[in-house]
């Protein structure tokens, strides 16, 4: 190749900056984008750590008020009964002369509880037999996707020995 005129030089040079340029401009809106990936992120783990921390605080505040309003509730109920048995009353019809004793509200709360506990372990069960069933369906996905990805290199290796 011989000498290059002026002009050519600096279309050479034009072009290599113009080159340069993008590669900047390119490199700045991967930086950004991995910047705002990042912040994003962030953002979300927060709120999610925030989420959690509420719900064990409201978990927290309703296991510790529910007896409390239960036996405000029933006693409430039993001062009703003294003064009207028939009115006000959540006993069947069998017994709703009666009134309720202290003895007849611990019970109460304590079958509200045994109830709640109850209830409690039968949703943990639930969520954990569907924990386990996703995770089996995720290990034969994968499974499925190592067989897969295995027979396609079988038979591109056929192929390029062809």
């Amino acid at each position: 190749m011989g000498l290059l005129t002026w002009t050519e030089k600096q279309d050479l040079i034009r072009a290599e900056r113009e080159r340069r340029r993008l590669i900047r401009l390119q490199q700045v809106r991967m930086l950004s984008r991995e910047a705002a990936a990042t912040i994003r992120n962030r953002v979300m783990k927060t709120k999610d750590q925030e989420l959690q921390q509420i719900r064990v605080e409201l978990t927290n505040a309703i296991r510790v008020k529910t007896p409390q309003v239960l036996e405000q509730r029933l006693s409430q109920r039993i001062a009703n009964n003294k003064k009207s048995p028939a009115s006000n009353s959540i006993c069947p019809r069998k017994i709703r002369n009666r009134s309720l004793s202290a003895q007849d509200c611990e019970k109460a709360v304590q079958r509200e509880q045994a109830a709640l506990k109850t209830q409690r372990a039968h949703k943990a069960d639930t969520a954990r037999e569907n924990a386990e069933a996703i995770l089996r369906r995720k290990r034969a996905r994968d499974f499925a996707s190592a067989e897969t990805r295995e027979l396609s290199s079988g038979q591109q290796r056929r192929s390029n020995s062809n």
